[in-house]
């Protein structure tokens, strides 16, 4: 074709008129980046705004979304080593067994050298095989050791557990070493516990359906579950692997969830709710000493959380935690919060109160690590009387405190990022160290 050719100028100017469109956008973007900053935004805020904006025009996408995709890798600083676990997560040692104080609330263990291990508990019925497990479940007693043999069991539906324990007799339900006993679930649910004072230690569970919406919760505790005890497991590829709330008047109160491994090997495809730990309108739970690592959600809205207490609960804590929201590529699709004292917000029929005034009250967030979150590493969300206290947070936007209802004390904090509230909500923070 003639250098000279009609068609061969009008490409040409279509590739110089697409150029001055982005060079265009880009300056623009900056513009407005500075602008965002000024108001207290970050420039990955100001990126999703931006793409909701454009939803709907797609000759501007077209244009566009090449330069944002360009940008936000430059924002989002790259994962350039792996962060150790810190002694965070699963054990490989057996726990002590659970201890509890004088009002029946289940007490935090510390891990155990090879040398001071105590004797294990002696088991009272012994699980040769999948098909045993619902049966013993069913008719299990106040104060029986359950031990699953070694050994991989396929779970095909979620076990219901109606009966519990008593104060100073719960049921435990355990692997006598840690990961010799694998589930795996193609179950919606796992364990679904509607009574108090269970005890699961040492497994390990997988989700294995084909469908990651088909898999939502390896323990799905209700209703009248009190002091429930889930320690010691590695739970991977569930949307929320703990999922915790109320059934009418009833509330799960007092659990507590230590050295569990959650996460997931690939992003959750599925509309629903990603939250390794999802606690809603329950009161004084202790989520401690956890690793929580990749939880990446790839559809519906794509926002996921570490962990979350939300739903008019109050006194929660959420302590030496290690949150490493992706293990790769930061910027992949999708918005990833650490940890949270109101998550995105209840809807008024699944709060304490039916009203939800506030999301939670007096809760503490405490001496948590939480890295590569390609948003707040803390977000305290409509919750009241806040505590956030010597985290350290690496590679994350900060910390939020959000709306009206929303306070906060922050102290200690070590951070990349920034500190503030906004719409309305008071915090008090001091000693913090901005990297």
């Amino acid at each position: 074709m003639a250098e000279g050719h009609p068609s061969r100028r009008l490409n040409r100017r279509w590739r110089w008129l697409i150029m001055v469109a982005g060079v265009a956008c880009l300056l623009g973007f900056l513009a407005a980046w500075g602008a965002y900053l000024s108001l207290g935004r970050t420039p990955g805020e100001l990126i999703r705004y931006a793409k909701v904006r454009l939803i709907g025009h797609p000759k501007l996408e077209w244009v566009v979304l090449p330069v944002f995709s360009y940008i936000r890798p430059l924002i989002e600083r790259p994962i350039t080593s792996a962060i150790p676990t810190l002694g965070k997560g699963q054990q490989d040692r057996t726990l002590p067994p659970q201890r509890y104080d004088a009002e029946g609330r289940p007490l935090l263990s510390a891990p155990m050298l090879a040398d001071t291990l105590p004797a294990a508990e002696v088991a009272n019925v012994l699980v040769l095989s999948a098909a045993d497990l619902p049966k013993v479940l069913a008719d299990a007693r106040p104060g029986q050791v359950i031990e699953l043999a070694p050994g991989t069991y396929p779970m095909t539906r979620s076990l219901r557990l109606y009966k519990g324990g008593l104060p100073g007799q719960p049921i435990v339900v355990r692997a006598r070493l840690p990961g010799s006993v694998i589930i795996e679930s193609t179950a919606a649910e796992g364990f679904h516990v509607h009574a108090p004072w269970w005890v699961f230690e040492n497994l390990v569970m997988r989700g294995v359906c084909g469908e990651h919406s088909n898999c939502e919760h390896a323990f799905h505790i209700v209703g009248k579950a009190r002091n429930i005890v889930i320690r010691n497991n590695r739970l991977e590829d569930f949307n929320a692997q703990i999922k915790v709330n109320g059934i009418g008047q009833d509330f799960p109160d007092d659990g507590l969830v230590q050295f569990n491994t959650l996460g997931n090997n690939a992003p959750r495809n599925t509309g629903h709710p990603v939250t390794p730990v999802d606690i809603v309108a329950a009161s004084r739970w202790v989520v401690a000493d956890n690793l929580m690592r990749n939880f990446v959600k790839g559809d519906g809205n794509k926002v996921s959380y570490g962990a979350f207490m939300k739903g008019g609960g109050s006194h929660g804590r959420i302590e030496r935690n290690l949150v490493i929201c992706t293990t790769d590529n930061i910027s992949q699709p999708g918005t990833r919060v650490g940890l949270s004292l109101g998550g995105g917000g209840t809807d008024k029929g699944s709060c304490r109160d039916r009203r939800c005034i506030t999301e939670h009250n007096l809760g503490t967030i405490a001496d948590n690590t939480i890295a590569h979150c390609n948003d707040f590493g803390i977000y305290i969300n409509s919750a009241s009387q806040s505590t956030v206290r010597n985290n350290t947070l690496t590679n994350t936007y900060g910390i939020d405190v959000r709306f009206a209802t929303a306070s906060a004390f922050i102290q200690g904090n070590t951070l990349d990022g920034t500190i503030r509230a906004r719409d309305g909500a008071s915090m008090d923070a001091s000693h913090n160290h901005a990297r």
